[in-house]
Protein backbone atom coordinates (compact mmCIF):
# COMPACT_ATOMS: atom_id res chain seq x y z
CA UNK A 1 0.00 0.00 0.00
CA UNK A 2 1.12 3.64 -0.21
CA UNK A 3 0.79 6.27 2.17
CA UNK A 4 -2.53 8.18 2.78
CA UNK A 5 -3.75 10.64 4.63
CA UNK A 6 -7.64 10.87 5.89
CA UNK A 7 -8.78 14.10 6.89
CA UNK A 8 -11.06 14.32 9.70
CA UNK A 9 -12.01 15.70 12.60
CA UNK A 10 -12.22 14.35 16.18
CA UNK A 11 -15.80 12.77 15.80
CA UNK A 12 -18.25 10.55 17.12
CA UNK A 13 -17.91 6.78 15.84
CA UNK A 14 -21.01 5.39 17.06
CA UNK A 15 -22.69 5.49 14.09
CA UNK A 16 -19.98 3.98 12.08
CA UNK A 17 -17.85 1.85 14.05
CA UNK A 18 -17.16 0.01 17.22
CA UNK A 19 -14.08 -0.09 18.86
CA UNK A 20 -13.27 -1.42 22.00
CA UNK A 21 -12.37 0.87 24.85
CA UNK A 22 -9.09 1.03 26.39
CA UNK A 23 -8.66 1.10 30.27
CA UNK A 24 -7.43 3.61 31.66
CA UNK A 25 -5.10 1.75 33.71
CA UNK A 26 -3.56 0.44 30.22
CA UNK A 27 0.39 1.07 29.64
CA UNK A 28 2.14 1.21 26.72
CA UNK A 29 4.93 -1.28 27.82
CA UNK A 30 2.29 -4.64 28.99
CA UNK A 31 2.31 -6.93 26.92
CA UNK A 32 -1.52 -7.50 26.64
CA UNK A 33 -3.65 -4.56 27.04
CA UNK A 34 -6.93 -4.14 29.35
CA UNK A 35 -10.02 -3.23 27.27
CA UNK A 36 -13.74 -3.87 27.28
CA UNK A 37 -16.21 -5.51 24.75
CA UNK A 38 -17.98 -2.49 22.11
CA UNK A 39 -20.44 0.00 24.01
CA UNK A 40 -23.20 1.27 22.05
CA UNK A 41 -24.74 3.74 23.66
CA UNK A 42 -21.54 5.08 24.33
CA UNK A 43 -19.55 7.99 22.29
CA UNK A 44 -16.31 7.62 21.66
CA UNK A 45 -13.25 9.32 19.83
CA UNK A 46 -10.36 7.93 17.50
CA UNK A 47 -7.66 10.29 16.82
CA UNK A 48 -3.85 10.10 15.51
CA UNK A 49 -1.26 12.63 17.02
CA UNK A 50 2.09 13.47 15.99
CA UNK A 51 5.09 12.61 18.78
CA UNK A 52 8.39 11.17 18.72
CA UNK A 53 6.97 7.72 18.55
CA UNK A 54 5.25 7.95 15.31
CA UNK A 55 3.63 4.96 15.62
CA UNK A 56 0.71 5.50 18.62
CA UNK A 57 -3.43 5.60 18.19
CA UNK A 58 -5.37 7.31 20.29
CA UNK A 59 -8.38 6.16 21.92
CA UNK A 60 -10.00 8.76 23.87
CA UNK A 61 -13.62 7.37 26.05
CA UNK A 62 -15.91 9.56 27.44
CA UNK A 63 -17.49 6.84 29.82
CA UNK A 64 -18.71 8.03 33.35
CA UNK A 65 -18.41 4.95 34.74
CA UNK A 66 -16.09 2.38 32.59
CA UNK A 67 -17.56 -0.92 31.63
CA UNK A 68 -15.99 -4.07 32.72
CA UNK A 69 -12.65 -4.92 30.88
CA UNK A 70 -11.53 -8.00 29.07
CA UNK A 71 -7.96 -8.28 28.21
CA UNK A 72 -6.83 -8.94 25.05
CA UNK A 73 -3.12 -9.01 23.20
CA UNK A 74 -1.66 -5.75 21.88
CA UNK A 75 -2.09 -7.38 18.36
CA UNK A 76 -5.78 -8.52 18.62
CA UNK A 77 -6.87 -5.13 19.79
CA UNK A 78 -4.76 -3.09 17.01
CA UNK A 79 -6.03 -5.72 14.34
CA UNK A 80 -9.75 -5.18 15.80
CA UNK A 81 -9.08 -1.29 15.24
CA UNK A 82 -7.84 -1.68 11.83
CA UNK A 83 -10.63 -3.72 10.63
CA UNK A 84 -13.23 -1.71 12.12
CA UNK A 85 -11.72 1.14 10.66
CA UNK A 86 -11.72 -0.68 7.31
CA UNK A 87 -15.25 -0.35 6.80
CA UNK A 88 -15.43 3.92 6.56
CA UNK A 89 -16.70 5.00 3.29
CA UNK A 90 -15.72 7.70 1.49
CA UNK A 91 -18.90 9.78 2.23
CA UNK A 92 -18.86 9.02 6.10
CA UNK A 93 -15.73 11.06 6.47
CA UNK A 94 -16.82 14.59 7.89
CA UNK A 95 -15.75 17.49 6.03
CA UNK A 96 -14.53 20.03 8.75
CA UNK A 97 -10.45 18.71 9.39
CA UNK A 98 -8.30 17.52 12.51
CA UNK A 99 -5.95 16.28 10.42
CA UNK A 100 -5.19 12.22 10.39
CA UNK A 101 -2.30 10.37 9.00
CA UNK A 102 -2.70 6.96 8.38
CA UNK A 103 0.59 5.44 6.55
CA UNK A 104 1.01 2.20 5.56
CA UNK A 105 3.25 -1.03 4.01
CA UNK A 106 2.57 -4.03 3.04
CA UNK A 107 3.40 -5.63 6.50
CA UNK A 108 2.57 -2.61 8.80
CA UNK A 109 0.01 0.01 10.00
CA UNK A 110 1.43 2.70 11.07
CA UNK A 111 -0.87 5.69 12.88
CA UNK A 112 1.85 9.22 12.94
CA UNK A 113 0.70 11.82 15.09
CA UNK A 114 -0.14 15.30 13.86
CA UNK A 115 -1.18 17.13 17.05
CA UNK A 116 -0.20 16.80 20.81
CA UNK A 117 -2.09 14.97 22.98
CA UNK A 118 -2.55 13.71 26.32
CA UNK A 119 -4.80 10.81 26.00
CA UNK A 120 -4.06 7.22 26.13
CA UNK A 121 -1.87 5.99 23.36
CA UNK A 122 -1.75 1.95 22.00
CA UNK A 123 1.28 0.98 20.16
CA UNK A 124 0.36 -0.33 16.41
CA UNK A 125 4.18 -1.57 15.50
CA UNK A 126 2.71 -5.12 16.39
CA UNK A 127 -0.41 -5.18 13.84
CA UNK A 128 1.14 -7.23 10.65
CA UNK A 129 -1.21 -6.06 7.65
CA UNK A 130 -1.39 -9.81 6.07
CA UNK A 131 -3.52 -11.02 9.05
CA UNK A 132 -6.29 -8.62 7.63
CA UNK A 133 -6.72 -10.28 3.95
CA UNK A 134 -9.74 -7.94 3.77
CA UNK A 135 -8.96 -4.93 4.59
CA UNK A 136 -10.15 -1.79 2.58
CA UNK A 137 -9.38 1.29 3.13
CA UNK A 138 -11.08 3.81 1.64
CA UNK A 139 -9.93 7.08 2.76
CA UNK A 140 -9.21 10.69 1.11
CA UNK A 141 -5.78 10.52 -0.18
CA UNK A 142 -4.40 14.32 0.74
CA UNK A 143 -1.16 14.79 1.70
CA UNK A 144 -0.89 18.14 1.89
CA UNK A 145 -1.85 18.40 5.20
CA UNK A 146 0.88 16.53 7.13
CA UNK A 147 3.45 18.63 8.47
CA UNK A 148 7.20 18.51 6.97
CA UNK A 149 9.20 16.60 9.62
CA UNK A 150 6.57 13.52 9.09
CA UNK A 151 6.67 13.20 5.50
CA UNK A 152 10.40 13.34 5.99
CA UNK A 153 10.72 10.98 8.66
CA UNK A 154 8.82 8.41 6.23
CA UNK A 155 10.66 9.32 3.24
CA UNK A 156 14.19 8.07 5.58
CA UNK A 157 12.32 5.13 6.92
CA UNK A 158 11.22 3.79 3.45
CA UNK A 159 14.97 4.56 1.48
CA UNK A 160 15.81 2.60 4.56
CA UNK A 161 13.35 -0.34 4.09
CA UNK A 162 14.13 -0.29 0.28
CA UNK A 163 18.23 -0.51 1.55
CA UNK A 164 17.47 -3.45 3.50
CA UNK A 165 16.05 -5.22 0.99
CA UNK A 166 18.70 -4.88 -1.09
CA UNK A 167 21.14 -6.55 1.63
CA UNK A 168 24.91 -5.64 1.95
CA UNK A 169 26.83 -5.32 -1.01
CA UNK A 170 30.16 -4.46 -1.94
CA UNK A 171 30.95 -0.74 -2.56
CA UNK A 172 30.66 0.13 -6.33
CA UNK A 173 34.29 1.23 -7.50
CA UNK A 174 34.15 4.38 -9.40
CA UNK A 175 37.46 5.66 -10.76
CA UNK A 176 37.40 9.40 -12.28
CA UNK A 177 39.84 12.09 -13.55
CA UNK A 178 39.00 15.04 -11.94
CA UNK A 179 39.70 17.39 -14.59
CA UNK A 180 36.80 15.05 -16.60
CA UNK A 181 34.60 13.84 -13.65
CA UNK A 182 31.28 14.80 -15.21
CA UNK A 183 32.65 12.48 -18.67
CA UNK A 184 34.46 9.94 -16.62
CA UNK A 185 31.49 9.32 -14.25
CA UNK A 186 29.03 9.22 -17.46
CA UNK A 187 30.89 6.80 -19.53
CA UNK A 188 31.32 3.90 -16.38
CA UNK A 189 27.64 4.38 -14.68
CA UNK A 190 25.17 5.10 -18.23
CA UNK A 191 25.38 1.08 -17.98
CA UNK A 192 24.11 0.78 -14.47
CA UNK A 193 21.41 -1.32 -13.69
CA UNK A 194 18.66 0.37 -11.11
CA UNK A 195 20.07 -2.15 -8.56
CA UNK A 196 24.09 -1.03 -8.81
CA UNK A 197 22.74 2.93 -8.67
CA UNK A 198 21.10 1.48 -5.13
CA UNK A 199 24.81 0.08 -3.99
CA UNK A 200 27.01 2.34 -1.96
CA UNK A 201 29.78 4.04 -4.72
CA UNK A 202 33.54 4.20 -3.50
CA UNK A 203 35.43 7.09 -5.55
CA UNK A 204 38.69 7.45 -6.36
CA UNK A 205 39.89 10.55 -8.13
CA UNK A 206 42.60 8.66 -10.15
CA UNK A 207 46.56 9.96 -9.00
CA UNK A 208 45.50 11.44 -5.91
CA UNK A 209 46.53 9.17 -2.91
CA UNK A 210 43.33 9.16 -0.63
CA UNK A 211 40.61 6.76 0.66
CA UNK A 212 36.72 7.34 0.62
CA UNK A 213 35.16 7.31 3.61
CA UNK A 214 32.37 9.47 2.12
CA UNK A 215 34.12 12.58 1.80
CA UNK A 216 35.15 11.61 -1.59
CA UNK A 217 32.07 10.53 -1.99
CA UNK A 218 30.41 14.21 -0.74
CA UNK A 219 33.46 16.06 -2.98
CA UNK A 220 32.30 13.70 -6.11
CA UNK A 221 28.48 14.73 -5.69
CA UNK A 222 29.62 18.38 -5.40
CA UNK A 223 31.50 18.44 -8.26
CA UNK A 224 28.76 16.55 -10.44
CA UNK A 225 26.06 19.06 -9.64
CA UNK A 226 28.88 21.70 -11.11
CA UNK A 227 29.82 20.37 -14.12
CA UNK A 228 25.89 19.50 -14.79
CA UNK A 229 24.95 23.02 -15.27
CA UNK A 230 28.29 23.67 -17.52
CA UNK A 231 26.77 25.41 -20.78
CA UNK A 232 29.48 23.41 -22.89
CA UNK A 233 26.48 20.45 -22.63
CA UNK A 234 23.60 22.69 -22.90
CA UNK A 235 21.30 20.43 -20.78
CA UNK A 236 20.15 23.83 -18.54
CA UNK A 237 19.24 27.49 -18.72
CA UNK A 238 20.20 29.97 -15.98
CA UNK A 239 17.58 32.56 -14.77
CA UNK A 240 18.34 36.05 -14.22
CA UNK A 241 18.01 34.65 -10.29
CA UNK A 242 20.67 32.39 -10.97
CA UNK A 243 18.87 29.15 -10.54
CA UNK A 244 18.06 26.59 -13.39
CA UNK A 245 15.64 25.19 -15.66
CA UNK A 246 15.47 22.67 -18.71
CA UNK A 247 16.78 24.34 -21.74
CA UNK A 248 13.91 25.57 -24.08
CA UNK A 249 15.69 24.63 -27.66
CA UNK A 250 13.21 22.65 -29.67
CA UNK A 251 16.42 20.46 -31.24
CA UNK A 252 18.13 18.34 -29.24
CA UNK A 253 20.16 14.76 -29.78
CA UNK A 254 19.65 11.41 -28.06
CA UNK A 255 22.87 11.76 -26.72
CA UNK A 256 21.59 14.93 -24.87
CA UNK A 257 18.07 12.79 -23.57
CA UNK A 258 20.98 10.22 -22.42
CA UNK A 259 23.02 13.10 -20.47
CA UNK A 260 19.39 14.12 -19.03
CA UNK A 261 18.28 10.57 -17.40
CA UNK A 262 21.75 10.12 -16.05
CA UNK A 263 21.41 13.65 -14.18
CA UNK A 264 18.02 11.91 -13.26
CA UNK A 265 19.84 9.20 -11.77
CA UNK A 266 22.56 11.54 -10.31
CA UNK A 267 19.51 12.94 -8.45
CA UNK A 268 17.86 9.79 -7.39
CA UNK A 269 21.17 8.26 -5.98
CA UNK A 270 21.55 11.37 -4.02
CA UNK A 271 18.29 11.22 -2.56
CA UNK A 272 19.03 8.10 -1.57
CA UNK A 273 22.14 8.60 0.03
CA UNK A 274 20.71 11.57 1.87
CA UNK A 275 23.43 13.51 0.35
CA UNK A 276 22.00 17.26 -0.07
CA UNK A 277 23.36 18.99 -3.57
CA UNK A 278 24.24 22.55 -4.46
CA UNK A 279 21.39 22.74 -7.36
CA UNK A 280 18.59 25.07 -7.46
CA UNK A 281 16.01 24.73 -10.23
CA UNK A 282 13.21 26.95 -10.94
CA UNK A 283 9.62 26.46 -8.76
CA UNK A 284 7.80 25.12 -11.55
CA UNK A 285 10.60 22.56 -12.37
CA UNK A 286 9.84 21.24 -9.38
CA UNK A 287 6.63 20.61 -9.92
CA UNK A 288 7.15 19.04 -13.13
CA UNK A 289 9.21 16.38 -11.05
CA UNK A 290 6.03 15.88 -9.23
CA UNK A 291 4.22 16.20 -11.79
CA UNK A 292 1.87 18.58 -10.49
CA UNK A 293 -1.07 20.35 -12.48
CA UNK A 294 0.14 23.90 -13.64
CA UNK A 295 -2.82 25.87 -13.12
CA UNK A 296 -1.36 29.42 -13.56
CA UNK A 297 0.74 29.58 -16.55
CA UNK A 298 1.41 33.10 -17.31
CA UNK A 299 2.18 33.88 -13.34
CA UNK A 300 4.48 30.91 -13.06
CA UNK A 301 6.58 32.27 -16.20
CA UNK A 302 8.59 34.75 -14.05
CA UNK A 303 10.04 31.88 -12.34
CA UNK A 304 11.39 30.54 -15.27
CA UNK A 305 12.63 34.18 -16.53
CA UNK A 306 11.51 37.29 -15.30
CA UNK A 307 12.16 39.98 -17.59
CA UNK A 308 9.82 38.04 -20.32
CA UNK A 309 7.28 37.81 -17.74
CA UNK A 310 7.43 41.22 -17.64
CA UNK A 311 7.11 42.09 -20.86
CA UNK A 312 4.25 40.02 -21.43
CA UNK A 313 2.48 41.49 -18.85
CA UNK A 314 3.46 45.02 -20.29
CA UNK A 315 1.59 43.47 -23.32
CA UNK A 316 -1.50 42.84 -22.05
CA UNK A 317 -1.32 46.10 -19.56
CA UNK A 318 -1.28 48.24 -22.83
CA UNK A 319 -2.91 48.56 -26.81
CA UNK A 320 -0.90 46.82 -28.99
CA UNK A 321 -1.06 49.69 -31.55
CA UNK A 322 0.61 51.68 -28.92
CA UNK A 323 3.71 49.32 -28.61
CA UNK A 324 5.29 49.42 -32.02
CA UNK A 325 5.22 45.76 -32.75
CA UNK A 326 6.30 44.25 -36.08
CA UNK A 327 4.52 41.29 -36.80
CA UNK A 328 4.10 39.59 -33.72
CA UNK A 329 1.99 36.56 -34.78
CA UNK A 330 0.82 33.16 -32.84
CA UNK A 331 4.14 31.71 -33.32
CA UNK A 332 7.81 31.86 -31.75
CA UNK A 333 11.05 32.82 -33.04
CA UNK A 334 14.44 30.59 -32.00
CA UNK A 335 17.98 31.07 -32.68
CA UNK A 336 19.75 27.28 -33.03
CA UNK A 337 22.63 27.15 -33.56
CA UNK A 338 22.93 30.85 -35.77
CA UNK A 339 20.03 29.48 -37.33
CA UNK A 340 16.85 31.44 -36.98
CA UNK A 341 13.51 28.84 -36.98
CA UNK A 342 9.88 29.20 -36.26
CA UNK A 343 7.44 27.28 -34.43
CA UNK A 344 4.19 27.39 -34.58
CA UNK A 345 2.08 28.39 -31.20
CA UNK A 346 -1.61 27.06 -32.71
CA UNK A 347 -2.25 25.72 -36.18
CA UNK A 348 -0.86 28.13 -39.09
CA UNK A 349 0.12 30.46 -36.27
CA UNK A 350 2.69 32.00 -37.86
CA UNK A 351 0.19 33.25 -40.05
CA UNK A 352 -2.44 34.87 -37.04
CA UNK A 353 -1.70 38.24 -36.30
CA UNK A 354 -1.82 39.04 -31.67
CA UNK A 355 -4.56 41.91 -31.91
CA UNK A 356 -5.95 43.22 -28.57
CA UNK A 357 -8.84 40.64 -28.70
CA UNK A 358 -6.73 37.39 -29.14
CA UNK A 359 -3.49 38.57 -27.09
CA UNK A 360 -4.48 36.85 -23.44
CA UNK A 361 -4.69 33.83 -25.81
CA UNK A 362 -1.44 34.41 -27.17
CA UNK A 363 0.48 35.44 -24.08
CA UNK A 364 -1.09 31.32 -22.29
CA UNK A 365 0.29 29.59 -25.52
CA UNK A 366 3.42 31.38 -25.87
CA UNK A 367 3.85 30.33 -21.76
CA UNK A 368 2.39 27.21 -22.35
CA UNK A 369 5.50 26.28 -25.36
CA UNK A 370 8.09 27.46 -22.94
CA UNK A 371 7.29 26.03 -19.94
CA UNK A 372 5.72 22.68 -20.75
CA UNK A 373 5.63 22.09 -24.44
CA UNK A 374 7.02 18.94 -26.58
CA UNK A 375 10.46 20.24 -26.35
CA UNK A 376 10.42 20.66 -22.75
CA UNK A 377 8.15 17.67 -22.30
CA UNK A 378 10.37 14.86 -23.61
CA UNK A 379 13.36 16.36 -21.95
CA UNK A 380 11.53 15.83 -18.51
CA UNK A 381 10.54 12.68 -19.51
CA UNK A 382 14.28 11.62 -19.83
CA UNK A 383 14.82 13.10 -16.54
CA UNK A 384 12.59 11.41 -14.57
CA UNK A 385 12.89 8.04 -16.20
CA UNK A 386 16.14 8.07 -14.56
CA UNK A 387 15.10 9.47 -11.30
CA UNK A 388 12.16 7.09 -10.73
CA UNK A 389 14.34 4.47 -11.36
CA UNK A 390 15.85 5.36 -7.86
CA UNK A 391 12.74 6.74 -5.95
CA UNK A 392 9.70 5.76 -6.39
CA UNK A 393 7.38 8.21 -8.14
CA UNK A 394 4.55 7.84 -5.27
CA UNK A 395 7.39 8.15 -2.07
CA UNK A 396 8.47 11.39 -3.95
CA UNK A 397 4.87 13.14 -3.80
CA UNK A 398 4.53 13.21 -0.68
CA UNK A 399 5.98 16.47 -0.70
CA UNK A 400 4.94 19.38 -2.34
CA UNK A 401 7.62 21.65 -4.39
CA UNK A 402 8.95 23.30 -1.88
CA UNK A 403 9.64 21.05 0.11
CA UNK A 404 11.54 19.12 -2.84
CA UNK A 405 13.74 21.64 -2.75
CA UNK A 406 14.50 21.40 0.87
CA UNK A 407 14.83 17.53 0.97
CA UNK A 408 17.40 18.05 -2.52
CA UNK A 409 19.36 21.43 -1.99
CA UNK A 410 19.05 21.01 1.98
CA UNK A 411 19.49 24.50 3.76
CA UNK A 412 20.80 27.63 1.98
CA UNK A 413 22.33 29.46 5.14
CA UNK A 414 24.72 28.31 6.67
CA UNK A 415 24.49 28.91 10.63
CA UNK A 416 27.81 29.39 12.45
CA UNK A 417 26.16 29.37 15.89
CA UNK A 418 24.25 26.31 14.86
CA UNK A 419 27.64 24.49 13.85
CA UNK A 420 29.85 25.93 17.10
CA UNK A 421 26.94 24.48 18.86
CA UNK A 422 27.26 21.48 17.37
CA UNK A 423 31.54 20.98 17.12
CA UNK A 424 33.80 18.35 19.45
CA UNK A 425 36.99 19.75 20.60
CA UNK A 426 39.96 17.22 21.23
CA UNK A 427 42.81 18.31 22.68
CA UNK A 428 41.97 22.30 22.77
CA UNK A 429 39.33 23.36 24.97
CA UNK A 430 36.00 25.84 23.70
CA UNK A 431 38.02 28.61 25.38
CA UNK A 432 41.71 27.80 23.89
CA UNK A 433 42.93 30.91 22.43
CA UNK A 434 43.44 28.87 19.12
CA UNK A 435 39.72 27.86 19.40
CA UNK A 436 38.76 31.48 20.42
CA UNK A 437 40.25 32.85 17.28
CA UNK A 438 39.00 29.89 14.91
CA UNK A 439 35.28 30.95 15.27
CA UNK A 440 36.40 34.99 15.03
CA UNK A 441 38.23 34.12 11.79
CA UNK A 442 35.50 32.22 10.36
CA UNK A 443 32.25 34.73 10.96
CA UNK A 444 35.12 37.63 9.90
CA UNK A 445 35.17 35.63 6.39
CA UNK A 446 32.63 36.45 3.41
CA UNK A 447 29.38 34.00 2.65
CA UNK A 448 31.41 32.38 -0.07
CA UNK A 449 34.21 31.63 2.09
CA UNK A 450 32.42 30.25 4.78
CA UNK A 451 30.86 27.80 1.74
CA UNK A 452 34.61 27.05 0.99
CA UNK A 453 35.34 26.06 4.41
CA UNK A 454 31.94 23.95 4.73
CA UNK A 455 33.17 21.75 1.54
CA UNK A 456 37.28 21.70 2.67
CA UNK A 457 36.24 19.85 6.33
CA UNK A 458 33.05 17.84 5.00
CA UNK A 459 33.36 17.42 1.34
CA UNK A 460 29.95 19.15 0.72
CA UNK A 461 29.52 22.57 0.91
CA UNK A 462 25.26 22.33 1.74
CA UNK A 463 23.94 22.19 5.10
CA UNK A 464 21.84 19.44 6.31
CA UNK A 465 17.97 19.95 6.96
CA UNK A 466 17.68 19.67 10.09
CA UNK A 467 20.77 21.74 10.75
CA UNK A 468 24.60 20.56 11.82
CA UNK A 469 23.25 18.37 14.61
CA UNK A 470 22.31 15.93 11.74
CA UNK A 471 25.42 16.48 9.85
CA UNK A 472 26.74 12.92 8.23
CA UNK A 473 30.33 11.63 8.38
CA UNK A 474 31.74 7.73 7.69
CA UNK A 475 29.38 6.16 10.26
CA UNK A 476 26.58 7.97 10.19
CA UNK A 477 25.55 11.26 12.70
CA UNK A 478 29.22 12.80 12.54
CA UNK A 479 29.39 16.84 14.14
CA UNK A 480 32.03 18.36 13.24
CA UNK A 481 35.35 18.27 15.08
CA UNK A 482 38.50 20.14 15.65
CA UNK A 483 41.72 18.36 16.43
CA UNK A 484 44.49 19.59 17.87
CA UNK A 485 47.57 18.18 15.91
CA UNK A 486 51.20 19.15 17.01
CA UNK A 487 52.60 20.07 13.64
CA UNK A 488 54.80 22.94 12.66
CA UNK A 489 52.89 25.85 12.89
CA UNK A 490 54.27 26.62 9.53
CA UNK A 491 52.25 24.17 8.04
CA UNK A 492 48.45 24.72 6.92
CA UNK A 493 45.34 22.99 8.78
CA UNK A 494 43.78 19.79 6.62
CA UNK A 495 40.85 18.56 7.35
CA UNK A 496 39.47 14.35 6.91
CA UNK A 497 36.04 14.88 5.37
CA UNK A 498 34.90 11.35 6.03
CA UNK A 499 35.03 12.59 9.59
CA UNK A 500 33.93 16.15 9.63
CA UNK A 501 37.29 16.47 11.37
CA UNK A 502 39.79 19.65 10.87
CA UNK A 503 43.10 19.12 12.21
CA UNK A 504 44.24 22.49 13.47
CA UNK A 505 48.02 23.09 14.38
CA UNK A 506 48.53 25.24 17.79
CA UNK A 507 49.35 29.08 15.77
CA UNK A 508 50.67 31.15 18.23
CA UNK A 509 48.50 34.21 16.99
CA UNK A 510 45.73 35.35 15.68
CA UNK A 511 46.71 36.80 12.59
CA UNK A 512 48.73 33.49 12.03
CA UNK A 513 45.95 31.48 12.40
CA UNK A 514 43.56 33.46 9.75
CA UNK A 515 46.54 33.56 7.02
CA UNK A 516 46.82 29.89 7.72
CA UNK A 517 42.95 28.99 7.26
CA UNK A 518 42.58 31.39 4.61
CA UNK A 519 44.93 30.32 2.50
CA UNK A 520 43.75 26.45 3.45
CA UNK A 521 40.36 26.84 1.98
CA UNK A 522 41.69 28.80 -0.71
CA UNK A 523 44.25 26.25 -2.05
CA UNK A 524 42.26 23.05 -0.85
CA UNK A 525 39.12 23.27 -1.37
CA UNK A 526 39.07 20.54 -4.05
CA UNK A 527 42.07 18.23 -4.95
CA UNK A 528 42.85 17.23 -1.38
CA UNK A 529 43.64 13.12 -0.36
CA UNK A 530 43.12 13.62 3.16
CA UNK A 531 40.83 10.74 3.71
Amino acid sequence: MGCVILKCQSYSVSEHISIPTISASTTSTNDAVRLSPPSPPVTQEIQVVDETRPTTVILSPEQSVPPPTVRYSQRQQSNAIIHQCSHLERQEIPSSVSNVIFMARHDVIRFYQCFASEQIQLDLRDCEVDEIEDLSLNFVTDYSQANFDVKLKYFRHELTVIKGRIGDHPKVPIRVRRNRVFDDSFKELKQFSKQQWKQRFDIEFRGENGQDGGGLLREWYSIMCAEMFNVDYGLFQRTQDGIYSLNSLPHFDERHLSYLTFIGHLMGKALFDTMYVDVHFTRVFYKQILEVKINDIVEDMKYVDEQYYQNLKHLLSHDISTLNLIDLTFSVDVLEYEVLRTYDLCENGRNIPVTDENKHDYVRLVCDWKIQGPQIQRQLKALLDGLYDIIPRDLLKIFNEQELELVIAGLATIDLNDLEANTEYYDYLPNSDQIVWFWKVLRAFEPCDVTKFLQFVTGSSQVPLQGFKYLEGMHGIQKFQIHKIDYSTDQLPTARTCFNQLNLPPYETFDKLCEKLAWSIQECSTGFGFD
